[in-house]
């Protein structure tokens, strides 16, 4: 018999419970809709976009991701590839939603790309009232993964981002230490970084 025995995972019987767990979390804050309601318009966010019921088991990722996405002041959907920055203002677009999620702790204004050519990027910011400038690499059409580092690094810890991935997105939320080690513990989900 072992000495430890690891706690069964936190299963839901409804997508109801499941909201409330992530409620508990933080999510959500925002919204005014009870738990069945907010359950009821997930739940139908989920069937314009995929089919089947959506799974409720522990380390299933698809229920634990569109909860998360359903509440767009936690978590940012981001396509890592770098068509998606050289189309536009990515780089732009992905420091807002990193500020929005960041559930305050970070400002992120004036932002600037500047493109010499399509596998070099200058990306200048204040972030908490410091200028930077990160020069993230463009490895064929991917974008560096390293650029995420190098942007927390500069934050000093102020925000904790994390990412669950399948290969060609990665989806960040902004969780605290506690909130990342429940989820692992309890849902047994295994985020990217």
């Amino acid at each position: 018999m072992p000495i430890f025995r690891r706690k069964r995972p936190v299963e839901f019987e409804t997508l109801e419970e499941a909201v409330a767990y992530y409620r508990a979390l933080g999510f959500f804050a925002g919204s005014t809709l009870d738990d069945a309601a907010l359950a009821a318009e997930i739940k139908g966010e989920h069937d314009e976009e995929w089919e089947g019921e959506i799974e409720l088991a522990p380390g299933e990722k698809e229920l634990d991701l569109f909860l998360m996405l359903a509440d767009p002041d936690r978590m940012v959907d981001v396509d890592m590839e770098g068509q998606f920055f050289f189309e536009g203002e990515g780089f732009i677009e992905l420091l807002q939603d990193l500020a929005r999620i960041s559930r305050g702790k970070l400002a992120v204004t004036d932002v600037r790309e500047e493109w010499p050519d399509e596998e070099h990027v200058r990306v200048h910011f204040t972030l908490n009232g410091e200028r930077h400038v990160l020069e993230p690499e463009i490895n064929d059409d991917w974008l560096d993964p390293e650029f995420m580092s190098a942007f927390e690094d500069l934050a000093g810890g102020a925000a904790s981002f994390h990412a669950l991935d399948n290969g060609q997105a990665f989806w960040i939320v902004e969780l605290t230490d506690d909130e990342f080690d429940q989820l692992q513990r309890e849902r047994r989900l295994k985020f990217a970084y």
